[in-house]
């Protein structure tokens, strides 16, 4: 309610066997959660069967993707198998600050706003703004079975990937490496590439898809998305199911 929560090193918020819903009712809206140090796990992990809906307010997710001589990326919600997050208003920012240090390093170690993980791990997105500025917006993980059974509904809201220290990275705004499934009936995307589909089926009914590089550069760095320009890019890696 128009205060500042602030988060550091492996102070994340766990939403287990429940349902929260995270919103702001002050005046001016200046309500928001700030996350400084990487844990991995997620600003709000969303485990046990749980619904996270998030209806305002802000998640913003600073400062960097190392954390005790590891990297961990820093993510704003973290869905597990048989979860879902709801995203209909407010917004979920990540921008690390230090990110040039790790400029080798995949898509997730400069951050995540929204990441989704195993059997039934649900997503919708009906509003509000998710930005990231060095990596994509939304992502799953290709490496395994464990990662796959996603279900990602986008209707609404606004969907951004940025490359504002490193323009040679590959930020595709929606980053889809596990066997699950995309739907898209509306909303705007925009990336280096809009979507990136490495794995699992993409249907497509609405909305903006919108991909910002120009094409004849095409890039990739292995493992991580690529960068073709395209609003939707198909590609496929050996180690990716």
């Amino acid at each position: 309610n128009g205060k500042t929560l602030t988060l550091g090193s492996q102070r994340d918020i766990t939403i287990s066997g429940t349902t929260f819903t995270l919103m702001d009712s002050s005046e001016d809206k200046t309500g928001k959660i700030v996350k400084t140090t990487a844990t991995g796990n997620g600003v709000f992990g969303v485990v046990n069967s749980s619904v996270f809906t998030m209806n305002g307010g802000s998640i913003e997710l600073s400062d960097k993707g190392y954390n005790n001589g590891g990297y961990d990326g820093v993510i704003g919600v973290y869905v597990y198998p048989n979860c879902v997050a709801n995203i209909n208003g407010g917004k979920i920012t990540c921008k690390i600050d230090n990110y040039d240090l790790y400029t080798n390093l995949s898509y997730a170690y400069a951050g995540v706003c929204l990441f989704v993980q195993g059997e039934a791990a649900t997503v919708n997105v009906t509003g509000g703004e998710l930005t990231n500025y060095e990596g994509a917006v939304i992502a799953g993980n290709g490496q395994g079975v464990r990662y796959d059974g996603t279900i990602i509904n986008i209707s609404g809201g606004k969907i951004i990937s940025k490359s504002e220290k490193n323009p040679t990275r590959d930020n595709s705004a929606i980053y889809h490496p596990q066997y699950g499934v995309l739907n898209i009936s509306g909303g705007y995307i925009e990336g280096d590439d809009g979507i990136n589909m490495k794995s699992g089926t993409v249907k497509i009914s609405g909305g903006t898809i919108v991909g910002t590089v120009d094409g004849d550069n095409i890039q990739h760095q292995g493992d991580g998305s690529v960068k073709t320009g395209a609003a939707l890019s198909i590609t496929s890696a050996n180690n990716y199911t």
